[in-house]
Order: structure tokens, then C-alpha cells, then sequence
């Protein structure tokens, strides 16, 4: 099987799996049940957060996906090898951390320490990987101004 086409099957399999673990879903209410103080869902909110949460699957899957196949892809950009290791792993993790995210949301309700924690958890981390992003493609040279190989 060629890489592109297990990239796919890799990245569907855990979109299928990231759905599957959200809160809605019976799995997913078992691994993170949401907290008694969240709001009852009513009307068009169902079928809205149904579709984010498919978003959000997709992504998860997209995630797992470049975190197993796409380093090669970002280690044509030239960086050093650590700087490649934090744009690949930034990539991934800004693709795939939604859905526990958004689940660690719901499960957590209005508690104020969970909250901070997953404030720096996620956004914190979420930051440092836009800031690795940033930063890898400053580092970046044009084709036009790389050596010669």
C-alpha cells in the first residue's frame, strides 16, 4: 500500500474513532461524561454541534495521520532537525487536539481549576505551537536563495 493511500486509511480510521469518543457518543459520554452544570442541547444546537463534531473528528484524524507520514513533507522545508520535530509535532497537534479539547470542556462544566487547566493544556500549548510555526517559517529560506545542491 502506498504511503498516501495509508495516510488515508489512517486518518479516516481515527476521524471514525475521534467522533466516536466525543461526548455525544455513547463511548465518549463514557470516557468523559458531561458535567451536570452544562446546559441541556435544544433545537438547531443538536445538529450544529453534530457537525463541528464531525469537523473536529476529521481533524483528529488528519492529525494522527501527519503525525505518523508527515515528516518527510516538513523535512523538505530544510530546517534543522529539531526545529523539523517541533513543526511537525506543532502541525499534528494543532489538527488533533480538538476533540479531547472540546470533551474535556463539557466533562469539566464550570469547575475553575479544570478550566485553567485546560487553558494551558491546550491554548497554552496551542500558542507555542503557532509560535513554532511562526518561527520554522521565518527559517525558511526561498528556493531562489538556498544553495545549491
Amino acid at each position: 500500500m502506498i504511503k498516501r493511500t495509508k495516510a488515508l486509511v489512517v486518518g479516516i480510521a481515527f476521524a471514525i474513532f475521534g467522533f466516536l469518543i466525543q461526548p455525544h457518543a455513547p463511548l465518549g459520554a463514557l470516557i468523559w461524561p458531561p458535567s451536570s452544570d452544562i446546559p441541556a442541547v435544544v433545537g438547531m444546537q443538536e445538529p450544529l454541534l453534530m457537525v463541528y463534531g464531525a469537523i473536529a473528528a476529521l481533524a483528529f484524524g488528519a492529525g494522527v495521520a501527519f503525525l505518523a507520514f508527515g515528516r518527510p513533507l516538513v523535512e523538505k522545508l530544510g530546517l534543522s532537525k529539531g526545529l523539523t520535530t517541533g513543526a511537525h509535532l506543532s502541525i499534528a497537534w494543532v489538527l488533533l487536539n480538538w476533540v479531547i479539547h472540546d470533551s474535556l470542556h463539557i466533562a469539566n462544566g464550570h469547575n475553575i481549576w479544570g478550566l485553567i487547566a485546560i487553558e494551558y493544556a491546550f491554548h497554552g500549548t496551542l500558542i507555542l505551537a503557532g509560535a513554532t510555526l511562526v518561527y520554522a517559517l521565518l527559517r525558511v529560506q526561498p528556493r531562489e536563495a538556498r544553495p545549491a545542491a
